[in-house]
């Protein structure tokens, strides 16, 4: 039996707001507030740590309230990863905003992703020492079967009290990474993702206090909008045919 013109045009309808909704809805699937992040996140051990020596206590995340708006502590000069509880599958951002509190202390902040465990993934840490090798330095790392190995060294430090920008994207198979500050570029990277190419995303920290505010996860909206796409073409020649 062929059905009409008007029947087909409500079923395509119908498919295009099945797909604009996975669209919306990968967009707004993960709302980052901190208390969630906190109490929902696993807390794990910060990459590269065998390097260094002897290890700092394990950062005892929680949430507090910095200029009125509620961050994500590491809890002193402690280290860790906060690592999230889904997987990034396919290209995503995920972006946010870190402040190293200057309490004297000139060590490492930064975030991972591509994480597997901890003994697989990739993470960035920035160091504020002026002249220290580890403490004075921004790296991006790949740890592979517990080894470390880092793609980038750059004798650079960051400013404490200041509220970095930072994201990751992932896109077409390449990581892209940025820190910027008040708008200025300060660390701009990119690399293939042959390792890791899905897997989580997180914050770290290794011996130093910190907060964390603003954090976003976005999947891109390609794979939603390229299904709907599909089914409305299918939905169409059904109807066509039948």
């Amino acid at each position: 039996m062929r059905r009409s013109k008007a029947s087909i045009a409500t079923a395509l309808i119908a498919v295009l707001f099945f797909a604009s909704s996975l669209i919306g809805g990968a967009a707004g699937a993960f709302p980052l507030v901190p208390s969630t992040v906190v109490n929902t996140w696993s807390a794990e051990g910060t990459p590269g740590d065998a390097i260094i020596g002897n290890l700092p206590p394990a950062a005892s995340w929680s949430v507090e309230t910095v200029e009125g708006v509620e961050v994500i502590s590491t809890g002193g000069n402690t280290s860790g990863s906060l690592v999230s509880d889904f997987v990034a599958v396919g290209d995503f951002t995920f972006s946010g905003q870190f402040l190293p509190v200057g309490d004297g202390d000139r060590d490492n902040i930064g975030f991972v992703f591509g994480w597997q465990d901890l003994s697989n993934n990739y993470s960035v840490l920035w160091g504020g020492h002026p002249d220290d090798r580890w403490n004075g330095n921004y790296r991006i790392a790949e740890t592979q079967g517990g080894s470390y190995s880092e793609f980038l060294t750059e004798h650079s430090r960051w400013l404490p009290n200041n509220w970095y920008d930072f994201s990751v994207e992932l896109a077409g198979g390449e990581y892209q990474t940025r820190v910027s500050l008040n708008g200025v570029s300060v660390h701009e990277d990119s690399f293939s993702a042959v390792a890791f190419g899905t897997g989580r995303v997180g914050i770290q920290t290794y011996s130093q206090s910190g907060y964390y505010r603003n954090l976003a996860f976005v999947p891109e909206p390609n794979t939603a909008l390229l299904l709907g796409i599909g089914l409305v073409g299918l939905a169409a020649r059904r109807r066509v045919s039948h």
